[in-house]
């Protein structure tokens, strides 16, 4: 496992609607292992390794999918007294905001600020939910001209300022694993491909996707360019074993204990039951996810197309969408090994029909 390759993505800013940064780094990493590459005009970035004997007329396509952006805040306004007000830019959470230190990008470069809070002893005592309107970002300015000078304008994308490490050489701490850990992944599921000199009956696409954050929308652009016939979504899923959850309610799913695979609606049953068989033939542990469509890319493959055949694939991560995502080491593997496996079991032209 590249340790050194994951904390330099991870660390890569990559603000949903402007991920570049990010995707030029897990492009310039692994491109030389793809026959194509393919990008559009929204950022999505593809890699196409053609398989052993295609169908040169209409070869069957298999998609695997990570999103490459991340959660964060866009510049609304610049108050007269040099205070930065927001807007956010995915699932941010305003109660755990304030005090978070951040970057701006601008193209000046990346101006590092916080979102301040009032002293403790001037808050009211009744504890309120934050209201958007209610956080500011300071930059240490003391005017709106201060500001600006720095290069900051309105539509400046904002990421939270968080140096990714491993802890204890066993979990992966950091901003954006969520999901460019399933990025990682897809560059080691790449990697062993060629390494192992495993020829594929199909061509498989790579996909580092954008705009999940904010609609699932790079999938929806992509998916309609490659025309897949089967797609599986890599994103991760809660851990619930962390104080403050309830597991009756949200399913008992903990890091160092394997893959997840979800079934709902947008998951195929057949394809479902490959992925069950996969794990078991090859001692993976795994769990069952039920429900929770239309909150991953495998919604936008399972529409389209006159209906892909999709699945989701996860690991348990604690904390999401905060700026302290964890994922175990051990589980990186598991879903790497998973994945080599998985595509090996399908079969060029493979029938998912139920009949």
């Amino acid at each position: 496992m590249n340790k050194d390759f994951l904390i330099k993505y991870l660390n890569t800013d990559s603000p949903s609607t402007y991920e570049v940064e990010g995707q030029k780094i897990w492009l310039a990493e692994l491109e030389e292992y793809a026959d194509e590459v393919i990008t559009d005009n929204y950022g999505n970035v593809v890699l196409l390794i053609r398989g052993e004997n295609p169908d040169n007329i209409n070869p069957f396509k298999v998609v695997i999918d990570a999103h490459a952006d991340e959660i964060g805040w866009v510049v609304k306004s610049i108050t007269d007294e040099g205070f930065i007000k927001v807007q956010r830019n995915g699932g941010t959470d305003n109660d755990i905001t304030s005090g978070t230190q951040v970057k701006i990008l601008t193209r000046k470069g990346k101006v590092k600020g916080f979102f301040g809070s009032p002293a403790i002893h001037l808050k009211d005592k009744d504890k309120k939910p934050v209201e958007q309107e209610a956080l500011a970002i300071d930059v240490g300015a003391l005017t709106k001209d201060d500001v600006e000078k720095l290069g900051i304008e309105v539509g400046s994308f904002i990421v939270v300022d968080r140096v990714a490490e491993i802890m204890n050489e066993k979990f992966v701490v950091g901003k954006s694993l969520d999901d460019k850990i399933g990025g990682f992944i897809h560059s080691e599921v790449i990697k062993k491909l060629k390494e192992d000199k495993i020829k594929l009956p199909y061509d498989l696409y790579i996909v580092n996707s954008v705009q999940e954050e904010v609609g699932l929308r790079g999938a929806r652009m992509i998916t309609e360019t490659i025309k897949p016939n089967v797609a599986i979504a890599f994103d991760v899923t809660f851990d619930t074993n962390t104080p403050g959850i309830d597991k009756g309610k949200h399913g008992d799913y903990k890091m160092g204990e394997g893959i997840v695979l979800r079934q709902g609606s947008d998951v195929h049953n057949n394809f479902l039951k490959l992925l069950k068989d996969c794990a078991k033939d090859n001692e993976i542990n795994y769990k069952i996810q039920v429900g929770g469509s239309g909150g991953t890319n495998t919604f936008s493959y399972y529409l389209s197309n006159g209906g892909v055949v999709t699945s989701t694939l996860s690991i348990p991560l604690r904390y999401m969408h905060t700026q302290n995502e964890m994922v175990m080491l051990d589980d990186i593997q598991t879903a790497i090994d998973f994945y080599v496996k998985a595509l090996q079991k399908i079969e060029n032209n493979h029938n998912f029909k139920y009949f």
